[in-house]
């Protein structure tokens, strides 16, 4: 796509998912991709509204995905042992981060460089408020 049609498909999410919701966070996890190193993952139960965005947004640019809603603390390359200790270090740095609940209150589009791991070249492009219920 085009950089006018990435932009104008944007835009007409904001009839697909208009409200705020709550994100609950569920467990710190890790995985071995450099960007998904250690995140938080967000509960299934956190409302089915964080679902249905992510179903939208991702059917509106035409791709599919099954992976649940996270907030990545931490990008890198690292080994087993080495994310299974950065994983423990967040969870002794705070106890109860596995109830943190936040309010998800807009969605924004970068520009991504997936090769750019300093995320020097990464570019938000646009950004709208959601609705408050």
């Amino acid at each position: 796509m085009t950089h006018d049609e990435i932009l104008n498909k944007f835009r007409s999410l904001r009839s697909l998912v208009t409200y705020s919701y709550k994100a609950k966070v569920n467990e710190v996890v890790t995985r071995n991709f450099y960007y998904q190193c250690v995140s938080l993952l967000i509960d299934s139960c956190s409302g089915q509204e964080i679902w249905e965005a992510a179903r939208h947004c991702s059917a509106h640019f035409g791709f599919y995905t099954e992976h649940r809603p996270r907030l990545s603390l931490l990008f890198g390359n690292l080994t087993i042992e080495e994310r299974k200790k950065a994983q423990e270090k967040v969870s002794i740095m705070d106890e109860s981060i596995t109830s943190l609940s936040f309010p998800i209150t807009r969605l924004a589009l970068y520009k991504v460089n997936y090769k750019d791991t300093t995320l020097k070249s990464w570019e938000k492009i646009a950004e709208y408020p959601l609705l408050f219920n």
